[in-house]
């Protein structure tokens, strides 16, 4: 499989920049800070909640009532009636939460030159390389799937690292620090469920404790993993589920993520026309390019396209729960649309299902481009407690009719924007894209189906 990084060379300077890494439970958002890092964490089972109402029986004939109140045109006292019986007894997800951040603070951000950081989409490795005057500090971080774990490694060549790693949570229940080690536990802003964070560092200088706070000093390296445990999922005893690997050896637990997480990379590949040199520059330069029109960049349509695919490999593995809004990652306790699951089964959404005959007898149509409705709506009855039988069944019948056409089905994740798709389009790839953000589902699936399938016809 060709190599596929995202690099750049400036700072991150809002979490939407950060570099999320995942293994499907857990996972990170990388802020790429040159002299302290903070690492937004994250464990999928960790949601605010509150109780949620039984089904009333009576419900339908009340609704019935509404609906013939408003087609006797008496809106005012339907407006009533339906605040009277719905008040108090609907009552939706509360907002999925991060786990807290950990901050490792090695030196001022001043004197920095030659920074860069990157993405290993195929490999599942993020890094981050600086000098500060004549020292060069190397960061590298990965969320292990066969070992459950996230990992960072930090080398410095021409001065000794010195280091403070905090961890930070607004509700902590408690926090102690000793032993080469972080323990905390804390709980949701709403219905109190707890988790713990659990934090390790291996190196050959010495290590410190004080008030919840790890010191690391003069040392060439150090290594920093962290595992998270959450009441959902591991019980009453969930503190005593976040261990660690056996061996916490960084080579064999890296040389293992890699395995794993490109054996499910290299399952696909897009090749699209590039222009020469394209590759290396930074992503902030690229995107600049493109926006202004200057060139013709097939390899970021194509790069967009495995990113998306690395994000869903970093965000659903087998026995986890559904990908949600933002995938796995939030930095706080209040996620943006709550970071749920935003399904709307209204007719008018899928009316592209009546026409997907039509749709699908294009000529030189090779892939359909399917986003993670499926997925998610195929997990959605069992942790959301939502049963719309209906849309997977719509969904199914997409899927299966395009098998029988021997059209491929793609379910990256996070699917390409409609400017994405049209970029593809230009460039020769036949491609179609059927689905779009879950966010945005309602507004721009139509949107997008109606241009693409007029593109290809004209």
């Amino acid at each position: 499989m060709r190599d596929y990084q995202i690099i750049d060379n400036c700072q991150p300077q809002k979490w939407e920049e950060s570099v999320p890494i995942g293994c499907g439970r857990m996972g990170a958002t990388i802020m790429c800070g040159a002299g302290e890092e903070t690492l937004y964490l994250n464990e999928e089972s960790i949601w605010s909640s509150r109780p949620g109402g039984e089904a009333n029986p009576q419900m339908p004939e009340k609704i019935q009532a509404v609906r013939e109140l408003l087609l006797r045109g008496k809106a005012v006292e339907a407006n009533r009636m339906a605040k009277e019986i719905l008040s108090g007894y609907i009552t939706r997800i509360r907002s999925y939460e991060g786990a807290g951040c950990l901050k490792i603070c090695l030196h001022e951000s001043t004197r920095i030159s030659e920074y860069r950081h990157s993405l290993d989409l195929v490999n599942g490795i993020a890094s981050i390389e600086y000098m500060r005057e004549t020292t060069e500090y190397k960061r590298e971080y990965f969320a292990s799937w066969p070992d459950q774990v996230i990992a960072c490694r930090i080398t410095a060549s021409g001065a000794p690292i010195h280091a403070e790693i905090v961890y930070e949570h607004v509700r902590l229940s408690s926090l102690q620090a000793g032993n080469r080690e972080i323990l905390a536990s804390a709980r949701t802003a709403f219905g109190g469920h707890e988790f713990c964070v659990r934090v390790r560092v291996e190196t050959d200088g010495e290590v410190l404790a004080d008030h919840g706070h790890l010191f690391v000093e003069n040392t060439s390296s150090l290594c920093v993993y962290i595992s998270i445990a959450t009441q959902f999922r591991f019980g009453v005893r969930f503190m005593e589920a976040a261990v660690f690997p056996e061996c916490l050896d960084y080579e064999k637990l890296r040389a293992r993520h890699m395995e794993d997480f490109r054996v499910l990379m290299s399952r696909a590949d897009l090749s699209l026309p590039e222009t020469e040199g394209m590759k290396e520059i930074p992503m902030t330069e690229r995107l600049r390019t493109l926006l202004l029109d200057q060139v013709d960049d097939g390899n970021l349509v194509a790069l967009q396209w495995q990113f998306s695919r690395y994000m869903l490999i970093s965000t659903s593995r087998p026995g986890t729960l559904p990908t949600n809004l933002q995938g796995l990652w939030t930095k706080g306790n209040i996620a943006e649309w709550s970071s749920d699951y935003h399904l709307i089964p209204l007719a008018e959404d899928f009316e592209f299902i009546e026409n997907i005959d039509e749709i699908l007898s294009v000529e030189g149509l090779e892939i359909v481009n399917f986003g993670p409705v499926d997925f998610a709506l195929s997990k959605n009855k069992v942790f959301c407690g939502m049963d719309m039988p209906e849309i997977v069944d719509a969904l199914t019948t997409i899927i299966e009719k395009c098998r029988a056409k021997n059209i491929s089905v793609m379910v990256p994740g996070i699917p390409p924007t409609y400017e994405s798709v049209k970029s593809i389009i230009d460039m020769g790839a036949n491609m179609l894209a059927v689905g779009t953000d879950i966010m945005h589902f309602n507004n721009g699936l139509r949107t997008v189906k109606e241009n693409v399938v007029s593109k290809f016809q004209s």
